[in-house]
């Protein structure tokens, strides 16, 4: 049912003459109906609740509030915000004629909406309304009372009192059958567990829900349960890389990998439930949710292209559905991954989008997110004034929101003392009959120092937990920059690879793990070292001018790291060197691959803008451990020197060719001296293999 035909109805109902005059005298007749279907078919349940609404208008002090009450708690839970509102206004409009009872739901529906707006202060003061001596005789006053309640503690991050407030409601539904209560209540203990992060417990209040949704055939709580069980999953899977990066058995990794990859299945098959069921009946709320899950969880592992492709789509569900939030947060999620791409303009376009809605739904800390991306973007593009300009307005709206805050929690504490003072003014005259004035005036004097002494410490509290934020945020801001600026430092500006001092950072780990591995677990796995040099790079650079000569150290660069595999690091070793490191390989796969670029670079001539220049490279390569009898027989460093003087033979035979040398089991421990010192072109290959050594050459394939 759409919203047009439900507000069609809502007129409909009301200018129907049998409505209007119909029985009014079996006021339980329509909770037996409504009960009956409220799980089944809300929208006929609305229809039924309009229809008894519309019995009132000729009398409206015979009005039942809890019709009106639930009318507008059923509008929220399609998601027809605009008929609850409605619905709310009419029963505001009959206030003055209202019986207590009456009264009482009309207080609650108040405190309902803007729980639904997510105003938890607001709803506190209507609820604050609510004397309980006058309701505790009345479970059915007493189950929403404290159902909304433990919203409200929920939404103020009170989440230990919520769960008081909310199990107290759950027995009082259970004692009354209150189906509809029940529910509401396991959805809001699934969500607080969540917000917690007790996500098993989460997990398995949400698995009563739905077992409870299903018995009643409640397709709009299935829906949500759904959209609860895959963002706990989806959870429990990001929490479970935190535990394997903590594990350091590998048999143990493996458990608890198996254990992620497990969540993120249960988390897609139930994402993918919603996709199937959600829209034909109408809960488009967990479907939106399911959409942006789908968006976060494409940007986490660096899809960017589906997760453009999943915020478009749901940019085009949120306008259908008229959900302005949705819609912005996945504006935002689509400039986030058009900024990864390096779509610059767009991104900007995107998040101007976004941050236009966030606006006119004056939702201030998206503005204030919406700032510091902004300012991310132009710092990426080269536009550091406008970088400069967004992060500057960021830190100014951060300190006004800070600032407001401080003053909502200031007036917030004085009323707090203005009511607790009313409190002890009452103590003190009910007790003025039983106390003398000397005892009288000690009272008084304490009573105010502790309220003022509990006031200033709430106060300074507040304040140094709000220095603390700011702090922690700075130096949040300051940490990823020193990242940054670590990153830029073990990169090569040019041609964007790591740099020298990359692997003089990483190399003594690298050469632990690979004879760790070597030694413990017999591991026939080794690290490949490959050093290539340009061939007459000078002649290049003179012949064709510096610019020229840095466009083809970046093309040497892309073809590198075009030929390596996932993991593999290529270098800018130094000038026109680079070093090649390939793990887990043995001696022909890194042959392999100095065939691969030696046979590509003797092919083919290097186009640079209208140029064409023949390229050709000179390595040289070995493997690390380089003795299978001795892990330690060469350090890194010395295998590092050999490819070095490797590559350097290769330049002596002539260029365009790659040299390794291979060592048998009848190395002997002079000749680490003899490679390392004596190792040359000229030197006798009879002398190397007295010592179990041997030159071999690769040549490229001839064009």
């Amino acid at each position: 049912m759409t919203k047009k035909i439900r507000h069609l109805l809502l007129i409909l109902v009301f200018s129907i003459p049998w409505a209007h005059g119909a029985d009014q005298s079996g006021s339980s007749s329509w909770r037996d109906d409504y009960k009956a279907i409220q799980h089944r078919d809300p929208y006929q349940a609305i229809a039924l609740l309009y229809t008894q609404a519309a019995q009132y208008e000729p009398d409206p002090t015979s009005i039942d509030g809890e019709v009106y009450y639930r009318l507008m708690q059923l509008n929220f839970k399609v998601g027809d915000t605009d008929s609850a509102k409605e619905t709310l206004k009419l029963f505001e409009a009959k206030e003055s004629v209202l019986d207590d009872e009456a009264q009482i739901w009309l207080t609650y529906a108040k405190a309902a909406y803007w729980l639904a707006e997510v105003k938890a202060e607001k709803a506190k003061e209507y609820l604050d309304q609510v004397k309980l001596e006058d309701i505790k005789t009345k479970p059915e006053f007493l189950l929403h009372y404290h159902y909304l309640m433990g919203n409200q503690r929920s939404l103020s991050s009170l989440y230990e009192e919520a769960i008081t407030s909310l199990n107290t409601a759950q027995n009082l539904a259970e004692e009354l059958g209150d189906t509809n209560a029940m529910i509401g209540v396991m959805s809001h203990l699934v969500n607080i567990l969540y917000y917690m992060e007790q996500y098993q417990e989460s997990l398995d209040s949400n698995t009563k829900m739905l077992k409870l949704a299903s018995d009643l055939k409640d397709n709009f709580i299935r829906i949500f349960g759904y959209s609860n069980a895959m963002n706990i999953y989806y959870m429990m899977a990001v929490r479970q890389v935190a535990v394997i990066n903590a594990t350091e058995d590998e048999e143990q990794q493996k458990v608890e990998l198996d254990k992620r990859l497990k969540y993120i299945e249960l988390s897609n098959e139930y994402r993918q439930k919603i996709f199937d069921e959600a829209e034909e009946v109408g809960a488009f709320k967990p479907y939106l949710r399911a959409l942006i899950q789908l968006q976060n969880q494409h940007l986490r592992e660096e899809k960017f292209v589906d997760a453009v492709a999943a915020a478009q789509r749901t940019v085009e569900v949120a306008e259908k559905y008229k959900s302005p939030y949705e819609k912005a947060v996945s504006y935002n999620n689509m400039s986030i991954a058009l900024r990864s791409l390096e779509k610059y303009e767009a991104a900007i376009s995107a998040l101007e989008k976004a941050d236009l809605v966030y606006k006119e739904l004056n939702h201030k800390q998206s503005m204030l997110w919406a700032l510091e991306d902004f300012s991310i973007i132009y710092q990426l593009q080269g536009d550091f004034k406008k970088a400069l300009e967004f992060y500057q307005q960021f830190h100014q709206d951060s300190m006004d929101l800070i600032r407001q805050t401080n003053s909502e929690k200031v007036l917030e504490l004085q009323k707090i003392y203005q009511s607790e003072k009313s409190k002890r003014e009452i103590e003190r005259l009910n007790q003025e009959n039983l106390l003398n004035a000397s005892e009288l005036r000690t009272q008084k004097i304490m009573m105010i120092s502790a309220v003022l002494i509990g006031i200033v410490i709430a106060i300074a509290l507040f304040h140094l937990y709000q220095r603390n934020k700011i702090i922690a945020q700075k130096n949040s801001t300051l940490d990823q920059l020193n990242s940054k600026l670590k990153e830029q430092a073990l990169r090569d500006p040019l041609t964007k690879l790591h740099n020298r001092r990359f692997i003089g950072e990483i190399q003594e780990k690298i050469a632990a793990t690979v004879v760790r591995r070597q030694v413990t677990q017999h591991s026939q796995d080794k690290i490949g070292l490959v050093l290539l040099d340009i061939d007459h790079f000078k002649k290049i650079n003179d012949d064709f001018g510096h610019d020229i000569g840095d466009k083809v150290l970046i093309n040497i660069s892309n073809e590198l790291t075009g030929n390596l595999r996932k993991g593999d690091i290529a270098v800018r070793w130094g000038g026109e060197e680079f070093l090649v490191i390939m793990f887990d390989t043995d001696i022909e796969g890194v042959q392999h691959f100095c065939k691969r670029i030696l046979d590509r670079r003797n092919k083919e001539s290097m186009q640079v803008e209208d140029v064409s220049i023949k390229v050709t490279m000179s390595m040289g390569y070995a493997l690390f451990p380089f003795s299978d009898l001795d892990q330690h027989w060469l350090t890194w460093d010395d295998s590092t020197k050999l490819v070095d003087r490797l590559l350097y033979i290769s330049k002596d035979k002539g260029r365009n060719q790659a040299t390794t040398l291979h060592s048998s089991d009848k190395t002997v421990s002079d000749a680490k001296k003899l490679v390392l010192m004596n190792l040359d072109a000229q030197h006798g290959e009879s002398e190397l293999e007295k010592h179990g050594l041997r030159l071999e050459r690769t040549l490229p394939e001839q064009a």
